[in-house]
């Protein structure tokens, strides 16, 4: 079964219930870095609890391209990209679920350079749960920024170990 996931983008993001953002520098350019996201194999080697991507759109990807996400924990989510520019920002948000738990939820992966070799990497993440999941309160909104706070470092560590 699927359950349907409202629309959203950056201005949502910024002005969700729950908003995380955390940052890290990445040893490569952001060129290289943005190559990485298109790459679905990579994602479980880096993204703490990814399971699998399965891109839906065929190339060139862009704006309104789709993809699957399988984390591993069996939860399953359609995206929509909403922001493509390459070498700088990657955004999208749940189009659908497999496990009723979110009303909304969106990200933006975003990429400054800091010189030819090394780039900041900023994730910005916005959701609302549904109700159940609200009730938990702080808990809950910690038990979601597990699962986001430690992805720049480990990208960081990912393309340290690549280079």
């Amino acid at each position: 079964m699927q359950f349907s996931i409202k629309e959203a983008d950056f201005s949502y993001i910024q002005n969700a219930p729950y908003h995380y953002k955390y940052s890290a520098e990445i040893p490569a350019s952001a060129d290289r870095v943005f190559e990485l996201f298109e790459d679905g194999n990579a994602w479980p080697l880096w993204f703490k609890g990814v399971k699998r991507i399965d891109w839906t759109s065929d190339t060139p990807f862009g704006v309104g391209t789709t993809r699957n996400v399988h984390l591993e924990n069996g939860f399953k989510a359609s995206e929509y990209f909403y922001a493509w520019k390459p070498g700088r920002e990657f955004g999208f948000y749940f189009t659908k679920t497999n496990i009723p738990s979110l009303k909304r939820f969106a990200e933006l992966y975003e990429l400054t350079p800091i010189d030819e070799n090394r780039c900041l990497f900023t994730l910005h993440v916005g959701l609302e749960p549904i109700l159940p999941i609200k009730l938990f309160g702080p808990i809950g909104k910690k038990l979601f920024a597990d699962m986001f706070e430690e992805a720049p470092t480990r990208l960081a560590n990912f393309m340290q170990q690549a280079a």
